[in-house]
């Protein structure tokens, strides 16, 4: 069972790599104009990524606050039915499944859970399931490495748009969409 030791928890929560040395994340300026078509239409920026040479792509998009609010009422499910306890190693794995799951838009042009919503599948708190966890119990059989693969886009895409909320926030971004 994974440690939930509050004394060991901050050792093995540290990065295995030193987030200070990568390498900075590049935005297009085909990037930033997707981000400010979606920042002006209030709807969820998007973003395609080619994996495995091109031959795998996935498209993720930014999480709504409603979507982030049902991530969080699903954690408190998990908590109420004992799945998790505390802040520990099964925590941040529901979570990161449960921000993929709602992330993923579509793999190879497929819609990814497409018809599992928050209008389709209503909560069941007996059970303690919502659409957040259906959606991610559908790839609960896949392999390690192809989770690897889509945690590491899903990194890389968080990463971008934390850049493009920051160049939002510069007044010469508004001046050259202008």
């Amino acid at each position: 069972m994974p440690n939930s030791d509050p004394a060991q928890l901050d050792a093995d929560t540290q990065p295995m790599v030193d987030l200070d040395r990568r390498p900075p994340v590049k935005v297009s300026d085909k990037q930033k104009e997707e981000f400010f078509k979606a920042f002006l239409a209030d709807r969820p920026y998007e973003e395609e990524f080619q994996l495995l040479g091109g031959n795998y792509r996935v498209r993720l998009k930014a999480l709504s606050m409603k979507e982030n609010n049902d991530l969080l009422a699903q954690i408190a499910y998990d908590r109420d039915k004992g799945r998790i306890e505390g802040v520990n190693d099964y925590y941040f794995a529901r979570v990161a499944h449960y921000r993929l799951g709602l992330s993923l838009v579509t793999i190879n042009d497929k819609p990814f859970g497409d018809n599992i919503s928050a209008a389709s599948s209503p909560p069941d708190k007996e059970n303690g399931a919502s659409y957040v966890s259906r959606r991610a119990d559908l790839f609960a059989d896949w392999p390690m490495v192809k989770m690897a693969a889509l945690q590491a886009a899903l990194q890389e895409f968080d990463q971008r748009v934390l850049v493009l909320v920051d160049a939002v926030s510069n007044p010469d971004f508004w001046k050259a969409a202008a």
